[in-house]
């Protein structure tokens, strides 16, 4: 779901800029210091807020200081494209794959150079577990949504009718060794 200024309706989100930040700054305390961030285009409201966590992870990294790159990916395919053509050139170091197409896109590049590095992925995906290692995310608790989403639609049956409101819900990052060199 998207953002809205002021809020129309009962919004539920994941907090995507704490996500974004929390996996961003993994990949820094294991060393990385030109990182891709890797994803849909900015002009959407969760990569917007992806892409401003992970800006102030970089930020945070100040004295040691940190380099990124930002590519735009909307299929599996294209992220693998991206990542192939950028492994091996010194350019990048670590990725942050904004979204769980990206994450895919990113394992196909690794497995078809043979060669990998550093990758935290937003959004928990089935087969990140199947791969070696298996791939850190940052997960949205679906279920929590689903459930405060019913609350309040419950809520407003039962006549409950304060102005419509933003509920914004923690990720949790789920590390599985894809974030370690």
């Amino acid at each position: 779901m998207r953002r809205q200024h002021p809020p129309l309706v009962d919004t539920i989100l994941a907090d995507n800029a704490g996500g974004a930040q929390a996996a961003t700054r993994e990949l820094l305390r294991h060393g990385a210091r030109r990182i891709l961030f890797l994803g849909d285009s900015l002009e959407l409201y969760t990569m917007r807020e992806r892409h401003a966590g992970f800006l102030r992870a970089l930020a945070s990294a100040a004295p040691e200081g940190a380099d990124f790159s930002v590519a735009t990916a909307h299929t599996a395919a294209e992220a693998a494209d991206v990542v192939t053509a950028l492994l091996g050139t010194g350019r990048i170091d670590a990725v942050f794959a904004a979204n769980n197409r990206a994450s895919v896109g990113a394992v196909d590049a690794f497995t078809r150079v043979g060669a990998r590095l550093p990758l935290i992925g937003f959004d928990d995906f089935e087969a990140a577990t199947l791969v070696r290692p298996g791939v850190s995310v940052v997960a949205q608790d679906v279920a929590l949504m689903g459930e405060a989403a019913a609350q309040a639609v419950l809520a407003r049956l039962a006549g409950d009718t304060p102005p419509p409101a933003t509920t914004t819900l923690p990720t949790r990052l789920i590390l599985r060794g894809s974030e370690l060199p």
